[in-house]
């Protein structure tokens, strides 16, 4: 059930060093927040929805530096 939650209705998904986010959510969930850790280094991020004009990314490399990151995505 965790895996459906996460693959199917946040719709993140990770390949080799790249995250994408593309989520099936009711249309009143605007915004959602996940972190995620590969070995010592961790993204927190903040999915927002957006408009057809917004400029936000829904991907992101995942460069391992042992930091942690602060980062926004879009969705639409």
């Amino acid at each position: 059930m965790y895996r459906v939650a996460v693959e199917d209705m946040l719709g993140i998904r990770i390949e080799k060093d790249r995250m994408t986010i593309a989520p099936c959510l009711p249309a009143s969930w605007t915004e959602f927040r996940f972190s995620y850790r590969r070995n010592s280094t961790t993204w927190k991020v903040h999915a927002i929805g957006q408009s057809p004009d917004d400029s936000r990314s829904d991907s992101l490399n995942l460069i391992e530096d042992n930091q942690e990151h602060d980062v926004e995505l879009g969705f639409r």
